[in-house]
């Protein structure tokens, strides 16, 4: 996981957050790591408040630290919650050894999933509220029994996990009182979830794309469903727009206006589409040792504008910002941590710099 903001990366990895100074695209260069036990891969960036999932002793318990980074090159700690020392669901919301599946932000809200404790009788995960604003001490406002979510998504006063085959829809308009209004499911595989206006739009890995009308939050129901391709890496929705990474088939665009009425509208070969990202009109495509740049301002006529090689042989994701894509490597055996990539010239993006440190990212 990776965010950038303000002339700063911050990536979690093996070695803990890392941050990266990307004010000079062409010379990167990491300015402080932060070590966190046992490797991460859930982080998110609120402000100068930087929340990152660990371990809490080297043999389990999850934790989430806050780290004041008003000056990025010399992080503070601001808080600690240690989640496995908390069994009890009103003082904390995870079971003992329940680990971190996601983190998301959502107007000033932090919201944490987990998933199931293998053995451990009910099955299920929890969903967290934090405030990031107040990190010392860092405490849950309030949390709420869900399935094992495997992503979140969040909008005003709500949060949406995904996982074990079922959407769960929750209250978060009062952060210390969340409170589930409904379970859809027959969501089975899903792996990503995105949402806009009323309705939620979820992909799994057999490429389904399933649409739902969530305007009844007691009632929320499948309205449209299409088979997009024959697998999906990841889900992006946008201006009325889903755009499915669709691994060899490259990037699926499917018209989502009418919820009930999902229709493909677009595709072109990216290569392997391993993730992809929306800004505006452009789009960004990652896949083994490349990126492309495409023009979606007609999602029904895509078109590649450039690509360029990168050394990046396991992408786990890529961020546009302005200018700049950012491609983070999954596994750094044979490829750098860190690509930036030069977008000035859409159709002809180079790489600006490469950035290695060991192990891997997420």
């Amino acid at each position: 996981d990776f965010e950038a903001s303000d002339g700063h990366l911050y990536v979690a990895s093996a070695l803990g957050l890392v941050i990266v100074n990307v004010a000079d695209p062409t010379s990167p260069s990491t300015v402080a790591t932060v070590a966190v036990l046992g490797s991460t891969d859930r982080m998110a960036v609120s402000g100068r408040t930087v929340l990152v999932a660990g371990l809490v002793h080297p043999d389990g318990g999850r934790s989430v630290r806050a780290l004041d980074v008003s000056d990025p090159a010399h992080p503070q700690e601001a808080g600690l919650l240690e989640l496995a020392d908390h069994p009890a669901p009103r003082r904390a919301p995870f079971a003992p050894g329940g680990d971190i599946t996601d983190i998301a932000m959502g107007h000033g809200r932090a919201y944490l999933t987990t998933d199931y404790v293998a053995g451990v009788a009910p099955a299920r995960g929890y969903v967290a509220v934090l405030d990031p604003a107040t990190a010392s001490p860092l405490r849950p406002l309030a949390a709420v029994a869900t399935v094992s979510g495997r992503d979140v998504a969040a909008s005003s006063h709500r949060a949406y996990v995904l996982g074990g085959g079922s959407l769960q829809l929750v209250d978060v308009s009062q952060p210390s009182a969340p409170r589930m209004l409904s379970s859809l499911s027959g969501l089975v595989g899903g792996v990503g979830v995105a949402a806009e206006g009323q309705a939620l739009f979820v992909v799994d890995s057999a490429g389904l794309l399933a649409v739902v009308d969530a305007s009844d939050a007691a009632l929320p129901r499948v309205v449209g469903k299409l088979h997009v391709a024959d697998r999906a890496n990841s889900l992006t929705v946008s201006n009325g727009t889903a755009y499915v990474a669709a691994g060899a088939q490259g990037l699926r665009l499917v018209d989502v206006r009418e919820p009930s009425m999902p229709t493909a509208i677009g595709s072109i070969d990216t290569g392997w589409a391993t993730d992809v990202v929306v800004s505006g009109t452009r789009a960004a495509v990652v896949g083994p040792r490349q990126l492309a740049i495409l023009d979606v301002s007609d999602p029904a006529a895509p078109a590649v504008l450039g690509s360029t090689a990168t050394s990046v042989a396991l992408p786990a994701d890529v961020s546009l910002q302005g200018e700049l894509a950012y491609v983070v490597s999954r596994w750094l055996e044979d490829s750098p941590g860190l690509v930036l990539v030069d977008c000035r010239d859409p159709a002809a993006p180079r790489v600006a710099a490469e950035l290695e440190w060991p192990f891997y990212s997420a």
